[in-house]
C-alpha cells in the first residue's frame, strides 16, 4: 500500500523488489535492495524525506526477520524521528511506522513499550484508514501477540476477535486470518482449552495448505503443533 506514496520512482521499484525477495524467502537480497534505496534517497532527496523514513521502516522489518534487533530498532526509531515532524500523525504511513517500532519492542520482550506503539498506531489508522481497514487487523494481531506472550489472554482474545471482525471486510484476508487463528490457538492452549486450540490450529492449517502448500515451513510447524496438542489431549483423558 505505502509503496504508492513513495515519491522517487526508482526507490519505489527497489521496495517492490524487496517485497518480492522477502516473499521468496530471500531476506538478505531484500535488505540489499533497501540499503540501495537508502543510498538513492540520500543522493536525490536527502535523509529528511518521507521516502527515506519509509525505507528505514521497511528495512527494520527485514532486519527483524534476520534477528538483527539492535539495527532494526535503530532504523524504526530513526524513521519516526524523521516522519513525525515532517508528516505529523495524520498519515497512515506514520501509523505503519509505529507498528514497525512496536514489533521490534515486542520481539525483544519490551512489552509495555510495544503496547504503547500499537495503541498509537491504532489511533492513527482508525482516523486515517477507518476502523474496518485491513491494516487495523494487522495491528490487532501484533498487539494480541504481545498479550499472548504476557499470558494476558482476555485482552488477547478481545483484540483477536476485533481482528476477525475487521477481516470480514477484507478482499484478501488469508494472511491475517492465518495469524489470527494461530494466535487464538495459542491463547486457548494457554487457558487450558485444548479442544478450541486444536480447532483453531486446524483452521490455520487449512488456509496454509490452500495458500502456501504442504511443504511450506509454516504449514509443517502448525502440523507439528496439531500433533502436540492432540497428544496432550490424549494424555489428559487417561
Amino acid at each position: 500500500m505505502f509503496v504508492k506514496e513513495i515519491i522517487v520512482r526508482p526507490v519505489a521499484r527497489l521496495h517492490k523488489q524487496a517485497y518480492a525477495c522477502c516473499e521468496a524467502g530471500k531476506v538478505d537480497k531484500a535488505i540489499a535492495c533497501l540499503e540501495k534505496a537508502l543510498q538513492l534517497c540520500r543522493a536525490t532527496v536527502g535523509e529528511q524525506h518521507q521516502d527515506f523514513a519509509f525505507t528505514l521502516c521497511h528495512l527494520s522489518s527485514m532486519l527483524c526477520l534476520k534477528q538483527d534487533y539492535d539495527q532494526a530498532f535503530s532504523c524504526a526509531s530513526r524513521a519516526l524521528e524523521i516522519a513525525v515532524p515532517l508528516l505529523g500523525k495524520q498519515r497512515a504511513m506514520v501509523g505503519h511506522m509505529y507498528v514497525c517500532l512496536g514489533n521490534v519492542h515486542s520481539v525483544q520482550g519490551r512489552f509495555e513499550e510495544a503496547i504503547a506503539c500499537f495503541q498509537e498506531a491504532m489511533t492513527i489508522q482508525e482516523k486515517t484508514l477507518g476502523p474496518r481497514h485491513h491494516h487495523v487487523s494487522t495491528t490487532c494481531n501484533m498487539w494480541a501477540m504481545v498479550y499472548v506472550n504476557m499470558q494476558d489472554y482476555p485482552r488477547a482474545f478481545g483484540l483477536l476477535q476485533r481482528a476477525l471482525e475487521v477481516l470480514k471486510y477484507s478482499s484478501d484476508p488469508d494472511g491475517e486470518l492465518i495469524t489470527s487463528y494461530h494466535l487464538l490457538s495459542k491463547a486457548c492452549l494457554g487457558t487450558g482449552d485444548m479442544e478450541k486450540s486444536r480447532y483453531y490450529l486446524e483452521k490455520t492449517e487449512r488456509i496454509l495448505q490452500r495458500t502456501r502448500g504442504s511443504n511450506h515451513a509454516y504449514t509443517r510447524l502448525v502440523q507439528q503443533e496439531l500433533k502436540t496438542v492432540a497428544f496432550a489431549a490424549q494424555r489428559r483423558c487417561r
